[in-house]
């Protein structure tokens, strides 16, 4: 149980570790101060991740299938959301 645990919780226990990588220049994408912004898709998709594998906990009985299925779930999610903001912000006109 403490190892389904770890696995649902690793990528949020994971987001104060990107966070300090990037703000310290580590990880460095080539946008200054802004790179820290990469972190909020990070805390959205962990968050997901979490909730979509206390939601699969029950029903999945290996823990590599939870985690599996927890991140193919959660990143489908993310990358959903992101073709869906990126087609409205080439859609949107200014005048």
């Amino acid at each position: 149980m403490l190892k389904r645990v770890l696995i649902i919780l690793l990528p949020l226990l994971l987001t104060p570790v990107v966070l300090v990588l990037v703000a310290e220049g580590f990880i460095d994408l080539g946008g200054g101060d802004k790179d820290t912004l990469v972190v909020f898709p990070w805390v959205i998709w962990s968050t997901l991740f979490l909730i979509i594998g206390l939601v699969r906990w029950r029903q999945t009985p290996d823990n590599f299938v939870l985690f599996s299925n927890a991140f193919r779930w959660s990143s489908l999610i993310m990358l959903t959301l992101w073709l869906g903001v990126y087609v409205y912000s080439t859609t949107v006109h200014t005048v």
